[in-house]
Formats: structure tokens, C-alpha cells, sequence
């Protein structure tokens, strides 16, 4: 439990450091402004993709996390934490498209970094406290769209994809059940200002959203553990089955 703690921290610092300022230096490659990045941003590798993704994303589950602050059923928090945390596994995939040393640079909290690039792809293996981890990314940058995996001592951990939408982005996490060989899923998809997020516990492994860009009007919504959606800002919430009300506790 301290080694996975450990991670988490480490990670949270990286993701700070990585997303804290703007990226404007050109030998770095990746010529984002975080001040600027918008829906119409341009990007030409993962690691301008995954940046403005996540910007744009933190910003919309700002508006989820806000939720909290208006209902007394505290489970609404604790259902979100999985969703913030498990995003920063992915971390890595802010520097894929980088030369290696200053991939590695950015890398600095990791040890024994190993970093290669080919094309579109990217591979980065890592250690923290001599546990090994293997990031693997494939890249699209037509529809901007990408698929993820983390390996842990070479096992398969979690898939975690995205692709750009009309003036959005839908995504998808997904991890082995610790039971069977089911799946617990969370989904996001968000455009302008409406958001839907679900999370699906022991469900069956998704389809794939790499490259393709036609998601169903129903991705990301009913979920059966958790389903959040706000639409022309009206919130509504239902965990396990029950209704969340919002503004209702003294």
C-alpha cells in the first residue's frame, strides 16, 4: 500500500510540473501556452494532444467536483476519487513525441527511464522503488485519438483512450475486475459546456474508441455504479441506483 501511495504522489507531482506551466520552448517540441489551449487548439504529437486534453478535461470535472459542495451524500465524493486518480497513470503520455532527453528530463521523479518513439507510437518503462511500469501509446493524429496501456512487472493494468469530438472529446478508462474477468469502466464525454461521466462495475471490456471518432449519443451515459450528467448546467446524479439531490442539507 506504501509503494502504490508512493506512485500516486510521485505522479501528482509530475502532473503538476508537467501541467503547471505553459510549453513555448520550440526545442522541447511541443509549442502549447496551458494559458491558451482551447477546443481549437492545434496539436501535432501525443504530448500536445494529451496536454490540451487534460487541461480541457480538468477544467470540465471541475464543474463534477463542484457537485459535491451541494448534497450531503458524501458518496459522491468517494465515487470520484477513483476517476481523478487513475488518470494520472498516464502521465507519460505528456512527453510522447519529445526528443529523448528532454523526455527524460521530464521524466526526472521516475528511475530507469527507458524512452523510444516510432512514429506514433511511444514506449516508456520506468521504475518506482524498483517496481516496473510500461506505458505504451499509439497515437492518431487525423482524429486525434489515442489508446493506452499500463503494464505492471509486464502485466496489463489499465487501457485508457480518448478521441476529439465536435467541440469536445470523449474517453475511457478501463481496468480488469479484481473478480472474473470483467471489467470496471469509467467513461467521459463532454462538448461545450454539457458532461456525462458513468462508471460500469463488472461489465464487459469495451469497444474501442481509437479512431473513431462516431460515438453513440448514449457513450458515457447510465452508468450502473455512477452516472453524472450536466446538461445547459442542470446536474443530476445517481449512485447505485439512488438519486442524488443537490442543494438539500442545511
Amino acid at each position: 500500500m506504501k509503494s502504490k501511495f508512493k506512485k500516486f504522489l510521485l505522479l501528482f507531482l509530475i502532473i503538476t510540473l508537467v501541467f503547471g506551466c505553459g510549453k513555448s520552448d520550440e526545442s522541447t517540441g511541443n509549442t502549447l501556452n496551458n494559458k491558451n489551449i482551447s477546443d481549437k487548439t492545434k496539436v501535432s504529437n501525443l504530448s500536445e494532444s494529451y496536454i490540451k486534453y487534460a487541461e480541457i478535461k480538468s477544467s470540465k470535472l471541475e464543474a463534477i467536483t463542484e457537485l459535491t459542495e451541494q448534497t450531503d451524500n458524501y458518496m459522491l465524493g468517494l465515487a470520484l476519487i477513483p476517476l481523478g486518480m487513475s488518470d494520472l497513470a498516464f502521465v507519460p503520455a505528456s512527453v510522447c513525441g519529445l526528443e529523448e532527453a528532454e523526455a527524460v528530463n521530464q521524466l526526472f521523479l521516475y528511475e530507469n527511464i527507458s524512452y523510444k518513439k516510432d512514429g506514433d507510437k511511444c514506449t516508456i518503462i520506468y521504475e518506482i522503488d524498483g517496481e516496473q511500469t510500461k506505458f505504451i501509446a499509439d497515437y492518431d493524429k487525423k482524429t486525434d485519438s489515442v489508446t493506452m496501456d499500463i503494464y505492471e512487472e509486464n502485466e496489463l493494468t489499465m487501457t485508457s483512450e480518448y478521441i476529439k469530438i465536435k467541440d469536445g472529446y470523449a474517453s475511457q478508462l478501463f481496468t480488469k475486475s479484481d473478480e472474473g474477468s470483467n471489467y470496471s469502466v469509467y467513461k467521459t464525454k463532454f462538448q461545450k459546456d454539457d458532461i456525462y461521466t458513468s462508471i460500469y462495475e463488472n461489465t464487459n471490456k469495451p469497444a474501442s474508441i481509437f479512431k473513431n471518432s462516431n460515438i453513440s449519443d448514449d457513450f458515457a451515459k447510465n452508468g450502473d455504479y455512477l452516472y453524472i450528467s450536466i446538461v445547459g448546467g442542470v446536474a443530476s446524479a445517481i449512485i447505485e441506483g439512488e438519486t442524488v439531490n443537490f442543494n438539500t442539507f442545511e
